[in-house]
């Protein structure tokens, strides 16, 4: 399911500007993006006493510099990550229409396929029943075979007389013996054709009829249902949210102290807040590449398994190497 990386990351930068006070966040984020701080680069005026920053050599401004991002480091690991569920998706009517038929109810367990909507469809499904009957007309289909099976018992005969005598049929009556036999072949392949186009008029009609429904593009909850029977379905309108909790997801930021302990595939207990309160066992399944500056940290992804459905969606959980 998607994450927005760009709001998380203000939302951290605003938590850690808060916690190392904002004059302090000014130089830690300065630092973290590689330029200088006034303890760096502003001389003192004339007559005015050097501070312990603007009198301090290259070590002192490093250790400095050093100490601010081991606090904005240890500040990023005390943020904590929105626990969601695996897959979340609003399910909306293909076409407007009435809405006939609910078929689920919030919080009820839906199987992949699993008929949450019904528009009203009286006018297809009449549309459905003409081209049934169209596809099953298979009688011009046999006619043509038997004309063409005519055609080539005619010509295997005159040509078997042919053969014997030459005298007993024309070169006339052979030709048209052939030319039928030619007509007959196109019959029987248009009447196919025809067969053909009748079927896949019936396809589309089915089609149509199931546009008409909504079902769950795969198993798992219902959490709202936004409209009920009677309602007028519109393609913006939201129907009903589907959460897939067998597993959770959730996004952290660690920071690049830590990478030698993140590799893809491998479990960790990340630190779980109420109302779970325990540590909960989570693989990681992505590591962006991209650092960001300001945080000293590298955006995760990691999995959490719930095949029994005992974890809530919404907890915050952190990580603490």
């Amino acid at each position: 399911m998607p994450h927005y990386t760009a709001p998380f990351t203000l939302v951290i930068a605003a938590i850690l500007a808060a916690a190392v006070g904002s004059s302090e966040w000014g130089d830690v984020s300065a630092v973290a993006n590689g330029a200088s701080t006034e303890s760096d680069s502003v001389s003192p005026r004339p007559g005015r006493v050097p501070n312990a920053s603007t009198a301090a050599g290259p070590r002192e401004r490093e250790s400095g510099r050093e100490g601010r991002l081991n606090e904005v480091s240890r500040k990023v690991r005390e943020v904590p990550g929105l626990v969601r569920a695996y897959r979340e998706l609003d399910l909306y009517a293909a076409v407007p229409g009435l809405v006939e038929r609910l078929g689920v109810k919030e919080g009820d367990q839906v199987e992949q396929g699993a008929l949450i909507a019904s528009l009203e469809d009286a006018v297809t499904r009449a549309s459905v029943e003409v081209a049934r009957l169209q596809a099953e007309q298979s009688g011009s289909v046999r006619f043509a075979e038997s004309e063409l099976a005519y055609a080539e018992s005619l010509l295997r005969r005159m040509e078997s007389a042919l053969a014997a005598d030459a005298r007993g049929v024309s070169q006339q009556e052979i030709e048209a013996a052939r030319a039928n036999h030619a007509k007959s072949v196109a019959n029987l392949k248009i009447a196919r054709e025809s067969q053909a186009q009748a079927e896949a008029r019936y396809e589309l009609e089915l089609a149509r009829l199931e546009n008409l429904r909504v079902r769950a593009p795969f198993a798992g909850t219902i959490t709202k249902v936004e409209i009920e029977e009677g309602d007028k379905a519109f393609e913006n309108l939201v129907l009903a949210t589907l959460i897939d909790s067998s597993k959770l997801s959730v996004v952290l930021y660690v920071p690049w102290e830590h990478r030698d302990l993140l590799t893809v595939g491998s479990e960790f207990p990340l630190t779980a807040d109420a109302p779970v309160n325990r540590p909960v066992s989570a693989t990681l399944v992505h590591i962006d590449p991209v650092l960001d500056p300001a945080l000293q940290a590298v955006r995760t992804r990691w999995e959490i398994p719930n095949d029994k459905g005992e974890l809530p969606v919404g907890f915050l959980v952190r990580f603490e190497p």
